[in-house]
């Protein structure tokens, strides 16, 4: 992830998880600090709840399939929008799943994350390296 967003060390916090208990901590700090930052309400519920459930799937997916997986996760302040980056070494989205995440028309499929592509101004994805990157800004 970049060193960066051309914002003071104190407008930005990161951790690595790797189980439910320390994403769900991580989430609840997150909801804190956006508040502390003048952020909306409503924003910062968003926020937590977008690396809650993200770090959620990859966690579950890789203990159901036997493996575990980190996230890097990295939340910054930037004006009036709280950015959300999320890295993790879980293998890829197939192309219909990757479809799916972008598609707001199927409701019935990766409901977690059609809820954090409805809260979103922006959100990407590229997997570089063999690392999943997700950008998310609220």
């Amino acid at each position: 992830m970049p060193e960066s967003f051309n914002v003071p060390d104190d407008m930005q916090m990161d951790t690595t998880v790797d189980n439910l208990k320390d994403a769900m901590a991580f989430s609840e700090q997150i909801e804190i600090f956006c508040l502390t930052h003048g952020i909306e309400q409503k924003k910062c519920m968003y926020a937590a709840v977008c690396v809650e459930e993200i770090s959620r799937n990859i966690i579950n997916y890789g203990e159901e399939h036997g493996e575990h997986y980190t996230v890097d996760a990295r939340v910054v302040i930037q004006d009036e929008d709280v950015i959300i980056q999320m890295r993790d070494d879980c293998s890829p989205p197939d192309l219909e799943t990757r479809k799916q995440i972008h598609s707001l028309d199927d409701t019935s499929k990766d409901i977690g994350m059609q809820l954090v592509g409805r809260m979103a101004k922006e959100f990407d994805y590229a997997n570089v390296l063999s690392l999943n990157n997700l950008s998310v800004r609220l």
